[in-house]
Order: structure tokens, then sequence, then C-alpha cells
């Protein structure tokens, strides 16, 4: 009989997703395109061009090269290089994207919260941000750099030039759409975003925040495989070793060298939307219960954390044979312990919302009921 009732609730909490994405308004479907598009713009090239290689005379049949460039992604390379930090630039890549992603994830319903009005002031902010950091990065690489070699004897737009009008264009429309509702909505009553919970609720909320925060230390701050005698500070490189981390582990899952520019776009993607995305899962946590809009994105999340540590883990595991004198660091085990306190996080959130529900009947919250006295009201 409970596991029958367990199978209707599921089926119920599916039904309201889906019923809940076909109501979404077409401004969110802009944003989600938009910044889906946006993902790929610093990894892919704007430009081809057909340059004569150093120190070679080219007459007019050649011989001549063709390169590709981003300019955002040639930009930062020199920043990083000059700053002596250029191991983070795919990283600074990644975090100059993945925001969009997340702003349209949390404005996707209609307005009904303070939370939404300040997402949609994010995501704007985001927007303008990345237009500027492009137009200025594209204006760089022109004017700083084609202008000191003027070598090349063709320039054309390629795939990443389309891709960023196209992103740029879906993300204005669905901003204007966004902010014409929010500016019609302005005397609408808002929802407060601060909703009471249970204790236990409230005790899964700070173990998912605990395991986060272990997790992070534990797969960032600490090396994972280090020579014999050597020790790394916390966050800090190793002085004897800088070559062994969770990172490393994860790009020998591509063993062609070929494929490592797609490792790295692929690694600093996923831990991009796992952090940021996991501390836009805190604020949801701490504020009000979960709801089954909340779902789809929390399982999305837990699978790019899946991805990302597990194929670190296999990954160091199958390093070649000449690793084999390094020992292993509490690293893997305090990464571990993170990803502990996240589900144990999670099976208490998960028990005590089942426990409510199951005392009062009633399936998830689709998160557009308003408060829980707003409803009481209505249904006196």
């Amino acid at each position: 009989m409970a596991d029958t009732v367990q199978r209707d609730r599921s089926r119920n909490s599916v039904q309201q997703t889906v019923r809940s994405l076909r109501r979404m308004p077409v401004s969110r479907w802009l944003l989600f395109a938009g910044s889906l598009g946006a993902l790929l713009i610093p990894f892919l090239p704007w430009f081809t061009a057909q340059q004569c290689p150093p120190y070679e005379f080219c007459g007019p049949t050649g011989p001549y090269l063709t390169y590709t460039y981003n300019p955002l992604e040639f930009y930062l390379r020199i920043i990083t290089v000059r700053l002596h930090v250029q191991s983070f630039e795919p990283a600074l890549l990644s975090a100059s994207v993945v925001p969009g992603m997340l702003c349209s994830v949390w404005v996707h319903g209609r307005i009904q919260t303070w939370g939404q009005r300040i997402g949609i002031v994010a995501f704007t902010i985001w927007f303008l941000a990345l237009i500027g950091l492009n137009s200025y990065a594209t204006y760089w690489f022109f004017t700083a750099y084609f202008n000191r070699y003027p070598i090349a004897v063709s320039l054309a737009p390629t795939i990443g030039a389309y891709l960023l009008v196209l992103a740029c264009l879906l993300l204005w429309f669905g901003l204007l759409l966004l902010w014409r509702e929010l500016l019609r909505s302005h005397r609408t009553p808002l929802h407060s975003d601060i909703q009471q919970q249970t204790p236990w609720a409230y005790t899964g909320a700070v173990l998912t925040t605990a395991g986060l925060l272990v997790w992070f230390i534990g797969y960032y701050g600490i090396y994972w495989l280090l020579p014999p005698g050597c020790f790394a500070r916390l966050f800090g490189e190793a002085p004897c070793n800088n070559r062994f981390s969770a990172q490393i582990g994860f790009n020998s899952l591509f063993p062609h060298y070929t494929f490592q520019y797609a490792a790295t776009f692929v690694y600093w993607t996923l831990a991009a939307l796992v952090v940021f995305g996991g501390l836009a899962l805190l604020v949801v946590l701490w504020l009000r219960p979960t709801t089954s809009v909340d779902l789809p994105w929390i399982t999305t999340w837990g699978a790019c954390l899946a991805m990302l540590t597990g194929g670190s883990f296999i990954g160091m595991l199958r390093l070649p044979a000449n690793y084999a004198g390094d020992h292993w660091t509490n690293g893997p085990l305090v990464t571990l312990a993170g990803l502990a306190l996240l589900a144990a996080g999670a099976l208490l959130r998960w028990r005590s919302e089942a426990t409510i529900l199951h005392q009062t009947g009633q399936s998830l919250p689709t998160g557009r009921e308003g408060p829980p006295h707003a409803n009481r009201q209505r249904t006196s």
C-alpha cells in the first residue's frame, strides 16, 4: 500500500512539473536557450585567419597556414599569463558564462517572490557584463594584436561568432520581455521567500551546507596524489610536484592529446555548474521547502556532481604505472566525507517532507501556491 501511494505521488510530481513547463512564458524559454548557447561561446573559434608562418616569406600563393581565434579566450590567456595564474584561464572562461544558465533556472516561473526580482536584476547584470567583456576582448584583439602583427591575409567568421550573435539576441529579447512582465506586475502582491520549515528540514540544510563545504575542500583544496615526503598547504601548490590534482584524474579519461582541450572544457563547465549551482541550491534549502519544480534541477545538479567527482576518482585509478610510487593523501577521504554529508542532508530533507505529505495527504507543492498560511486562508 505504501509503495502504491509513493508511486502515485511520484507520478503526480512529474505531471506537475510537466504542467509548469507548459505554462512557462516565452521569455523564459528564450533566456534558457540563450544561456545554453552562451555556455559554448568561450570554447568555440570565432574567426579563421590565413597567416604567413613565422620566419617565412609568403608570396602570392603562400605558403599560408589557417589559424582559428577566439578573442575572449585569447584575451584571458594573455591576462592570466601576465598575472602568473594561467592554470585558472579555463575556470575564468566557465565562470563568465555559467551564471547565465543558473539565472535562467532561478527565474523560470512567474514573478511571485522578491527572490525572483533579485534574480532578474542579477541576470541583467550578468548579461551586460558578458556583452561588455566580449566586446572589449574583440576590440583588444583587433586593435592590440592584429594591428601589431598585420600578417593575416584573410579573416572570416566561424560558428562561434554566429552563436555569439544568436545567444545575445535571444538573451536580449528574453530580458526585454521579462522586464516588461516585471514592470506590469509591480503592484502585484509578492509572496515571501522565507517559509517556515521543520527542525529536521533545517538539520538537513545544515548537513547539506557542511557537505558542500567539505567536498569543496577535499576536491579543490587538497592534492590527491603526491610523491613520498611531499606536502602541500590547503589550497596551495605543492613545492615538489604540482601535477596531481582532481583535474589530472578527470583529464586522464581523455587519453589522446587532441581531446585534452575538450576535457578541460567539460571539467571546468561541470565544476562551475556544481559550485554555482550548489550555492543556489543552498539558498533554496534554507529559505523554503522543496517543490516539485525543484526536483529536476536538484537531480541535474546531483548528476553533474557525480560525473565530476566520479570521473576524477576513476581517472586517478587509471594513471600510468610510473605514478605508482606516489602516495594517496587524505583528499579523497575528505571528498567522500563531503559526499556523505550531502547524502545525509538530502535524506533528512526527503524524510521530513515525506512525513509532512503523508500526514496531510498532499503531493509536493509546485511553488506557485504561496506561503502555507495563504493556502489555509483560501481553503477555510
